[in-house]
């Protein structure tokens, strides 16, 4: 199995720093700007991890995700572990997280 890791943010810059990083330790890098993308990602292949920021735009969060994975449609990303990112995490809201099902780590 490759070994595909998810960064989902709004921010380009974000992508570029963990793509960096990532690129050096053989892991094939997909990335998604949009909850849009994400799920059209999340449709396509099978990831081993998602790195997920949660607050994306205005109008996105990463809750559209984790709502999406726990649907049959998720297929083999269904238990896909994922770190939640942000500059505006907080411990309550981290367990919020948790609460909804996925494998989640807040960093």
């Amino acid at each position: 199995m490759t070994n595909r890791v998810l960064i989902v943010d709004d921010d380009p810059d974000i992508h570029a720093f963990i793509r960096h990083d990532l690129n050096k330790s053989s892991f094939e890098v997909h990335s998604a700007l949009t909850t849009e993308e994400t799920i059209q990602l999340l449709g396509q292949y099978s990831f081993t991890f998602a790195l997920v920021d949660i607050f994306m735009g205005e109008q996105e969060s990463s809750n559209q995700v984790i709502h999406f994975l726990k649907q049959d449609l998720a297929g083999e990303n269904q238990n896909l572990p994922m770190a939640i990112m942000s500059a505006r995490m907080d411990d309550s809201y981290g367990r919020k997280l948790y609460l909804k099902g996925p494998t989640v780590f807040s960093t």
